[in-house]
């Protein structure tokens, strides 16, 4: 399956007509459980090295349950794990802005502003304006050029109805009204107003993308 790394291994209730996915809980029987591997993610397709350690742990898993397992075929399970990784490529964007201070800038100064723009700390001196359900929408730290902010947005971690991008750029345009700054792009380039303009609508056509394709922004899948 295409599962996500770190949740637990949902099982099927006895009994149910059909299998009813569910965590397991102590005390209760199941006729099935289901183990799942995440097939991608941005360091690319799982390998055959990956999968062969998965495999050897679910069986490692049936062997303690006295139970037996079945395990899907390697090849077709890679050129899966390559298909999906190739689609979410042309799925995938970050977009990043800066915010250019005259004079250096500290850890205080990114405290202060993360707070005017209603961040919380998320730890290592990174801020992140969070969702209704706790999702980041967009984070908030130091660049590595001592006078520079940066500000970056996930696109398919951030959910399209809450407005990352519009709610990132209204902390970049604060700060750098706070600080006497300038707009700049990943690159330390001003940014035109038209360019703004562009992003934005390239952002809402990803989203579109995003949600035609099966991964609506935010969800757990994306």
């Amino acid at each position: 399956g295409e599962g996500s790394p770190g949740a637990p291994a949902p099982a099927a209730v006895r009994g149910a007509p059909e299998p009813a996915w569910q965590a397991p809980l102590a005390g209760r029987q199941y006729d099935l459980v289901r183990v799942g591997i995440l097939l991608a993610n941005r360091h690319g397709p799982l390998n055959a090295m990956e999968f062969s350690e998965f495999v050897a742990g679910v069986h490692a898993l049936a062997e303690q349950l006295s139970v037996l397992a079945d395990t899907p075929d390697m090849s077709a399970v890679l050129a899966r794990a390559r298909e999906l990784d190739e689609s979410c490529e042309q799925l995938d964007a970050q977009v990043g802005l800066g915010v250019e201070a005259p004079e250096a800038l500290g850890v205080a100064d990114l405290a202060r502003l993360a707070q005017a723009c209603g961040c919380v700390e998320r730890g290592n001196n990174r801020y992140a304006r969070l969702g209704e359900s706790g999702e980041v929408l967009f984070s908030l730290a130091l660049a590595d050029a001592p006078n520079r902010l940066t500000l970056l947005l996930d696109v398919p971690r951030a959910p399209a109805a809450q407005q990352p991008w519009r709610a990132m750029l209204e902390c970049a345009q604060r700060c750098a009204q706070a600080l006497g700054g300038v707009l700049t792009d990943d690159g330390g380039r001003p940014v035109a107003p038209e360019h703004l303009a562009r992003i934005d609508q390239q952002i809402d056509q990803r989203y579109g993308s995003l949600e035609a394709a099966g991964f609506p922004a935010g969800s757990a899948l994306a």
